[in-house]
This record gives structure tokens, C-alpha cells and sequence, in this order.
């Protein structure tokens, strides 16, 4: 609640997902908030945390998409290493 859209009364967060043959794919979605910009330095330790998770441990990737809206964040995991 400290970054991103949410810490104005307009800002909104969506995750949603979707389910595909061997990856499930998550979308993080946050509107309305202060304008954002794309970082310019390597990230901060969440960022890097997100990443080494996702991609080291679940072998899926994460792409980021920034506007003045807000941003995008979609999550591929395979679902081979996620837990049934």
C-alpha cells in the first residue's frame, strides 16, 4: 500500500489469470495512481526478489509494461513446478 496505485483513493489493483496448456498466466494490473515512469536503475529488492522466483524457481519469466496509467506486470509460470 506504500507504492503504486493504491495508496490514493482512485487508484485499483486487478489480478487476474488465466490458465493456459502448461503455464498459467498472471496479470497484475494497477490503474489510477501517481504517474509512473519506467525505473532506470536495476530494481529494487522486491523487483529482484519477484524475479528470482519467478524465473529461477518456477521457470516461468516477467515482463513489465509502464504508462502513464500505470502498470502491467504479467507473471508466466510453469505449471510443472508449481505445487498440486
Amino acid at each position: 500500500m506504500k507504492y503504486g496505485a493504491l495508496p490514493v483513493p482512485t487508484g485499483t489493483l486487478d489480478v487476474s489469470g488465466t490458465d493456459q496448456e502448461e503455464t498459467l498466466v498472471l496479470a497484475w494490473t494497477e490503474r489510477g495512481g501517481p504517474a509512473v515512469t519506467r525505473p532506470t536503475g536495476p530494481g529494487g529488492s522486491g523487483s529482484r526478489l519477484l524475479e528470482r522466483a519467478v524465473i529461477q524457481q518456477l521457470n516461468g519469466s516477467v515482463t513489465r509494461s509502464w504508462d502513464e496509467a500505470g502498470i502491467v506486470v504479467n507473471l508466466t509460470l510453469s505449471k510443472a513446478y508449481l505445487v498440486r
